[in-house]
């Protein structure tokens, strides 16, 4: 029903705005619907816009130049109006769904309670027209105000619609802290087993957008209580304790790859120190066998990212001797650059996750070292020696193992005594070593 709350439609975009005008112009019921009226009545600003219309595509497509057919079947096309991508869906009525994501079929409807009553959560049940009048049919005001997230009518028929809604519930709490109501979070736990039937690239994407919210920890809390953490990431549901990880994730800023690495890192624990070779590389656990790697491999993380948290994880502060520079320099030579920062938030938030002060304040006492070895571009990797592979090769040094053995040791003298990486002196070194 109309409500007497209204939004403000002068500050929605004027793209927006612009692609509600020309179809209201030409006679069509235009509304914003969904999590936007949601965002803007919570003062959020919103981050997609969703359009419902009594227009078809085919009536969509010839009033717009730009028109993406994204999913014209179920009744979705994509407007873009300058920089802004809207998804404009013809008010519609769903039929069965089979594969627990999209209906077998649509029915175009211009009813708008119709249309409304197929959406996820009450909160999300919301529209507004040109004039910005809301119009809520099933509560999603008073839900608003109490704080309350609660799935439209039956929740296991809208978990069994479609499995990811899920998902977005514990999303959605960790994003707004609204509170699951009782009998939805039930439903969750009963329906669990079918987030099986979901891809792997859109859990992903709602553990991402739970990862980088404000409540990470509570997105894991419910994840774990509702069952969905043993088909996402079984590893860490068979652990009887979470604490630790929990507190991890409430201590790490708001970065994908350092959450990720702070909700593995327990994963972490048992592979072996790195290699002292100067280089980014660790070895291999039993059967090349990586956790971490694996997981996100599973979830269908990019190889990038696979690699980074993978990095992040393994590095424990433990390996480095803070007293020793030398130490501290390999540390260095091992994480890429844009990996450094992380770590340290990492082992911040290790240390007081188990409330060990001392260990904070080294981890404080090792950043300010580095940040001083890399302010004084100190050499730390073998491609920062003044010579290279081609001037061993002029001394007849052929291309391999002791190519490579003759490298690192330079670099370890370097490492020692910065002022040693002079071109003449390592070649007279080198020369010298030979003549042995």
């Amino acid at each position: 029903m109309n409500s007497d709350i209204r939004i403000d439609m002068n500050t929605v975009p004027l793209q927006v705005r612009e692609v509600m005008e020309r179809l209201g112009r030409r006679g069509f019921s235009v509304y914003l619907v969904g999590g936007v009226v949601r965002d803007f009545l919570q003062g959020r600003e919103p981050r997609d816009y969703d359009v419902a219309t009594g227009a078809t595509p085919d009536q969509v497509c010839g009033l717009f130049e730009k028109v993406v057919l994204t999913g014209e079947k179920h009744g979705t096309v994509t407007v873009i109006s300058g920089d802004l991508s809207i998804e404009v869906t013809t008010l519609r009525r769903d039929g069965c769904y089979s594969d627990s994501r999209r209906p077998d079929t649509v029915l175009f409807t211009g009813n708008l309670k119709e249309d409304l009553s197929r959406r996820d959560f009450t909160i999300n049940s919301l529209a507004a027209d040109l004039d910005g009048n809301v119009y809520d049919f099933f509560g999603g005001l008073k839900d608003i105000s109490g704080r309350i997230i609660r799935a439209v009518g039956d929740p296991e028929k809208r978990f069994k619609e479609d499995a990811l809604r899920m998902m977005r519930a514990l999303r959605i709490a960790c994003q707004t802290g609204f509170s699951i109501e009782e009998r939805t979070l039930e439903s969750i736990r009963a329906s669990r087993r079918r987030i099986a039937r979901v891809s792997p690239e859109r859990i992903r994407e709602e553990l991402n957008d739970i990862l980088v919210s404000s409540l990470p920890h509570r997105g894991v809390e419910l994840m774990k209580y509702c069952g969905l953490m043993g088909f996402i990431v079984p590893e860490l549901d068979s652990l009887q304790d979470l604490r630790y990880t929990l507190e991890m994730l409430k201590n790490t800023p708001a970065g994908l790859n350092v959450r990720l690495a702070a909700l593995l890192y327990v994963m972490g624990a048992d592979c072996p120190p790195p290699e002292d070779r100067g280089e980014c590389r660790y070895r291999r656990t039993d059967n090349n066998y990586n956790p971490v790697e694996e997981i996100l491999d599973r979830l269908k993380y990019d190889r990038r990212t696979v690699q980074s948290v993978t990095a992040i994880v393994r590095e424990r502060i433990a390996w480095v001797d803070i007293g020793l520079e030398k130490s501290i320099k390999k540390f260095m030579a091992r994480v890429r650059p844009e990996n450094l920062e992380d770590i340290f938030s990492l082992w911040r938030a290790s240390a007081a996750a188990a409330g060990e002060k001392g260990s904070t304040a080294a981890v404080v006492a090792l950043e300010e070292r580095a940040r001083g070895i890399l302010e004084n571009n100190l050499p730390l990797r073998v491609r920062d020696l003044a010579i290279n592979g081609n001037d061993l090769k002029a001394m007849g040094i052929r291309p391999g193992k002791e190519m490579g053995r003759i490298l690192r040791s330079l670099l370890d003298i370097v490492l020692d005594d910065p002022q040693k990486n002079q071109k003449v002196f390592l070649i007279d070194l080198v020369k010298g070593w030979k003549s042995l």
